[in-house]
């Protein structure tokens, strides 16, 4: 290496590394340099949260606690080299390549901006956020814990709970499907949906069947799937969770059931039929909504997909699907009906995927 940045950025990041796993051996002048130089890492600042998002300030900060605004960041990844002095006069260098992922990031959660530096974003991109500050090597402040809290996954111990809750059933379950069960239902607890794509065959059905059971609520819950499954989760509801009860809303008489809705646990229909009775369900609470085969409605301009989604943004769904159909995009509209903010508009969807 023969350029000052290069050397500096290798005595800043590299060499640190390189320490704790070889024993190393400098040159009095190597070993003074890179004694001198401060390295620059992202901070994170949880300054504000609410129900549906958090707030963080963005900055660098040096090992010492000298922080540098984001407001001076843009000029400092113009800058060569990649260095900055410190008040005190001493060197101080980052990593413009981690810094313009970083930034690259916070783009894509799309946030809005009251003052320079400060972002607001929709909770569903905490966990987002979380694992690529961690990979930069950040440091994240988050006193009140909103950050950690919506970036959380279930625990062994979580999972263990889980199990003991759900009873006969909790024993009947794989320990993949116990997972799958507790992830569903920490994202509830988080206001959250998701999507629980385990391949066919794999229980997606009990599993489902069996995050409803921890989530009773005096409303019902609404799943959706092909007309041709109504009669398999009905039963399937009736083997597992013997305790709910079921109504099957289909055929010419439905409508004369719509009154024992309230006194259901679980509500089962069509995408059919949901699409022709989508003016009755507007007026209806549900707990939960679960879609099978969710790949019904990958295609968002479809009049399935739009009164799916429609229902999912008033009721905050969990969403269940079978892996994607034909292509990646197919997550598109899945993700504005479980996050509607998360994949972030059409248009920029369909460049991402």
């Amino acid at each position: 290496m023969r350029k000052d940045n290069q050397i500096a950025r290798f005595f800043a990041f590299e060499y640190p590394r390189l320490k704790s796993e070889w024993q190393v051996t400098l040159s009095p002048q190597a070993e003074k340099f890179s004694s001198e130089l401060e390295p620059l890492a992202p901070a994170i600042d949880i300054v504000a949260s609410g129900e549906n998002w958090f707030e963080l300030r963005y900055s660098l900060a040096s090992p010492t606690g000298e922080t540098i605004a984001a407001a001076e960041l843009q000029r400092l990844l113009r800058s060569v080299p990649n260095q900055t002095r410190l008040r005190d006069g001493r060197p101080a260098v980052f990593d413009a390549e981690a810094l313009t992922d970083f930034e690259e990031v916070l783009r894509d959660c799309e946030p809005s901006q009251d003052q320079p530096g400060v972002y607001r974003i929709d909770r569903a991109h905490a966990r987002y956020i979380t694992a690529t500050a961690q990979e930069a090597g950040a440091r994240i402040v988050d006193l009140r814990g909103a950050l950690e809290k919506l970036a959380s996954i279930a625990t062994a111990d979580q999972t263990n709970a889980l199990k003991s809750k759900l009873g006969e059933l909790g024993n009947k379950l794989r320990e993949y499907q116990l997972h799958g069960v507790a992830w569903l239902t920490r994202l509830a607890e988080n206001g959250l949906g998701g999507i629980l794509a385990d391949e066919m065959g794999l229980g997606k059905t009990v599993q489902a069947l069996a995050y409803l059971s921890t989530r009773r609520s005096s409303q019902p819950a609404l799943i959706v799937c092909p007309s041709s499954l109504l009669t398999n989760w009905r039963n399937e509801a009736q083997r597992f969770t013997p305790e709910s009860k079921v109504l099957v809303l289909d055929g010419p008489a439905r409508h004369e059931r719509f009154g024992d809705i309230a006194q259901s646990d679980i509500v089962i229909t069509s995408y059919e039929l949901l699409q022709r009775d989508a003016e009755k369900y507007k007026a209806i609470e549900f707990s939960s909504v679960i879609l099978d085969e969710a790949q019904h409605i990958k295609n968002p301009a479809t009049q399935n997909a739009q009164t799916a989604i429609a229902l999912g943004v008033k009721h905050s769904p969990e969403s269940t699907c079978t892996a994607i159909e034909n292509s990646v995009r197919d997550l598109g509209s899945l993700s504005h009906l479980a996050l509607p903010c998360y994949p972030g508009r059409r248009s920029t969807c369909r460049t991402r995927l």
